[in-house]
């Protein structure tokens, strides 16, 4: 069984490449309301979507970074 694992490689499947940026992981509640806004305007990514108007947000300084 050693001689296994000694030959074996690891290849990677298919999935997103690899981000030359990396991320935090956040976990975060938000309102119901909140949430069910943005699932109904876009089906596009929520946390894409999030993530721009925070972006935003800190950029004109309502939300100093």
């Amino acid at each position: 069984m050693a001689v296994y694992w000694a030959r074996a490689s690891i290849k990677r499947g298919p999935g997103w490449p690899p981000s030359a940026v990396t991320r935090p992981t956040l976990n975060m509640r938000v309102d119901a309301d909140a949430l069910a806004a943005f699932k109904a305007t876009n089906p596009g990514s929520r946390q894409t979507r999030i993530n721009a108007l925070l972006r935003d947000a800190v950029a004109r300084g309502a939300v100093k970074g």
